[in-house]
């Protein structure tokens, strides 16, 4: 018994002794780990944006009433499709449209009447030629005569000359002589009638073609209002067209109706009344706003990110992929507008969709737990100077600071004076 004892004794150490180095082994073993991870682990730190919200890539569209109506038809439904161009409302036109068909029949009838016009145009150019040559003809055959009868006028006086000489010797008889001189006259007097059928001729010509000239000055002058007359119609009918088409309010892109308005059947639409809200189809993408002093210089187009939308808890849907696309370099409400990609997991369960909410985190450097240390130590450092700016309105104290240190200097002067 008295043997016993002490040997349980020397084994409960023995065990106890074994216990504790094994304890300190492990705890220096944990402690080499930590350290080791505490400076060459490398840990993400994220940028963390105050607010981000997703938008599809390409514009929303409002839809807004260019002018006041009453609406006739409306063809709208929340989350419907639409094509570039299709028709949303209809306001009434039923005035515009009788104008428009006032003016096209109109139009039509000036048109007929404008080719007609030139059409006799046209046939008094021709003959305005065709009378041209013509009476180039007739004067030409009446030059010509009028050459005939001044060569034989000239013979026949001549013939009269010689008769005269022969009569004067006794060659020819006076009644031979009356009658060479009698012929004479004749083609002298037959000479004028054709000089004067020439020079009325050369009149007929000018006066004619004076007179075919005029009335085709008047057709085209005629031709020219009405030319006139049919553009101020055509832009009449532009214009009434214009008009009927700014009451047939459109989709202006591709998507779908993402709000409506207060367009009803019958009721009156006010110029600019918002009637709808189109959300163009396109890729989504996240639109985050950031402090200046964590995403300047920090955030850049290609870091990774992870979206955490409002309405579906981080925890049990997890968040959205994302990529830095774009960080404007000038500031809008003292933020700084950051553009991301979403990268969608098609196992999600979150219903991506335009106007989500929630809060991007970017991923902006991979340090080692050492450096967020002394990262943070330098800012708690830091962070004492800022309370110091209050103190500055006490600067009007200051001469009384070298004060307190004047108090103090007389004990030290009366310090070697105590022993």
């Amino acid at each position: 018994m008295s043997s016993s004892f002490p040997t349980t004794m020397r084994s409960l150490a023995s065990q106890s002794s074994a216990g504790a180095r094994l304890l300190l082994v492990s705890a220096a073993a944990l402690a080499c780990g930590w350290v080791v991870w505490f400076v060459r682990a490398r840990v993400p730190v994220y940028a963390a944006s105050e607010h981000a919200r997703l938008e599809v890539e390409r514009a929303t569209h409002p839809v807004d009433a260019q002018v006041t109506g009453r609406v006739v038809a409306a063809r709208l439904a929340l989350e419907a499709h639409v094509a570039a161009g299709d028709v949303l409302v209809e306001l009434d036109a039923v005035a515009e449209r009788l104008q428009l068909a006032q003016a096209r029949a109109k139009l039509g009838g000036l048109a007929t009447e404008l080719e007609a016009t030139r059409r006799q145009v046209a046939a008094e150019e021709r003959a305005v030629v065709a009378f041209r040559q013509q009476l180039g003809a007739a004067l030409g055959e009446a030059e010509s005569r009028l050459r005939e009868g001044q060569i034989l006028t000239r013979a026949a006086k001549a013939e009269a000359e010689r008769n005269r000489r022969m009569h004067a010797e006794a060659i020819v008889s006076l009644a031979e002589l009356d009658r060479a001189q009698a012929e004479a006259d004749r083609r002298a007097a037959a000479e004028v009638g054709l000089r004067a059928t020439v020079d009325r001729v050369r009149r007929e010509s000018t006066t004619g073609e004076a007179d075919r000239q005029a009335r085709v000055a008047t057709l085209e002058r005629e031709a020219a209002r009405l030319e006139a007359e049919r553009s101020a119609l055509t832009a009449s009918v532009l214009s009434l067209e214009y008009e009927i088409e700014r009451r047939t309010i459109r989709a202006p892109a591709t998507g779908r109706v993402g709000e409506i308005g207060t367009a009803r059947v019958g009721s009156v639409l006010a110029q600019g009344a918002h009637v709808a809200t189109i959300v163009a189809s396109g890729g989504l993408r996240v639109v985050a706003s950031f402090e200046p002093a964590g995403a300047l210089g920090r955030v850049r187009p290609g870091q990774r990110a992870r979206v955490r939308l409002d309405g579906f808890p981080w925890t049990e849907y997890g968040a959205v992929d994302a990529t830095v696309t774009e960080v404007a370099t000038e500031l809008r409400d003292g933020r700084v507008r950051v553009e991301l990609g979403v990268s969608p997991d098609p196992s999600s369960r979150i219903p991506l969709q335009h106007g989500l909410p929630g809060v991007v985190e970017v991923t902006v450097e991979e340090v080692t737990p050492a450096t967020l240390v002394l990262r943070a130590a330098g800012r708690f450092g830091a962070k004492p100077p800022p309370p110091l700016a209050p103190a500055a309105p006490l600067a009007p104290a200051a001469p009384l600071a070298p004060a307190a240190p004047a108090a103090p200097a007389a004990p030290l002067q009366g310090a070697p004076k105590a022993p």
